[in-house]
Order: structure tokens, then C-alpha cells, then sequence
């Protein structure tokens, strides 16, 4: 995986400072604790260097977490403006990542379609969250 230079930091600090967590989706998990990742940038980008993705575009982010970590379950965890920009940043995710993906979002968040529309279904209900899955191709 690409070491992520000084640049890259600079436009994805820039572009998560334009993007709110509505849904306070937007979070990894270490040693079972949720880090915000806004909070958490230079741990987000260490896993980067080890082994997960980072795409990202003007008006969306997206994380795939949990191959740094060795982790059974790799998750989707994104910043967007609009269902078009996450889904654009999908399909680039889908054409690199080929393995099985969860995403737990709050069933309030507005893209818990966008992402069945995109080939999640749905896992286990958590509460207020749901967690979805996509198999790997």
C-alpha cells in the first residue's frame, strides 16, 4: 500500500474539516473503543501504511479498515456530501477490493440505501444500528 505523503494529509484533513458526521458513523475501533476518525487521522493513516485503503475525492472520503489490524471483518467507513459522490467512491473501493465488507451504520443514516443499492444486504440489526454485508467477488 502507497505511503501517504504530506499532500495527501493535507487534502484529506481539508476535506474532512468540510464534512460533517451527521450520523456519527465515521469511526474505527481499537482495542474495542470507537475513535472518531477526525479525532484519530494519524492512527487511520498508520493503518493506511499496513494495510487498509483510504479513497478519497473533493466531497467524499471512504475508509476500509481492519486489514492493518488482522481483523476478520473489514468495514466501509465514509464522509460524504452526496448518495452520487459515495457511490462514485464505491465503485472505486469495489474495483480494488475484492474481499467481503461490513458497514454498521445508524438505520437513520440516509445511505444505508445507497450502500444496498450497491450490493450490501442486510446482516443483523443492532439497535440503532445495522450492520450490512457485501461478499467479496
Amino acid at each position: 500500500m502507497k505511503k501517504i505523503d504530506s499532500q495527501d494529509k493535507k487534502n484529506i484533513e481539508k476535506i474532512m474539516k468540510e464534512l460533517p458526521d451527521i450520523y456519527s458513523d465515521f469511526y474505527i475501533t481499537k482495542s474495542n473503543l470507537r475513535l472518531a476518525v477526525k479525532e484519530n487521522l494519524n492512527i487511520v493513516l498508520n493503518d493506511v501504511v499496513n494495510g487498509d485503503r483510504i479513497f478519497y475525492a473533493d466531497n467524499c472520503i471512504l475508509l476500509i479498515c481492519g486489514e492493518a489490524d488482522k481483523s476478520d471483518r473489514c468495514y466501509v467507513k465514509f464522509l460524504t456530501k452526496t448518495k452520487d459522490d459515495l457511490e462514485l467512491m464505491l465503485n472505486v473501493a469495489f474495483d480494488e477490493y475484492k474481499k467481503p465488507l461490513y458497514a454498521k451504520l445508524k438505520k437513520e443514516n440516509e445511505h444505508v440505501v445507497t450502500l444496498i443499492n450497491k450490493g450490501f444486504k442486510i446482516y443483523k440489526n443492532r439497535g440503532k444500528e445495522i450492520l450490512l454485508l457485501k461478499d467479496g467477488e
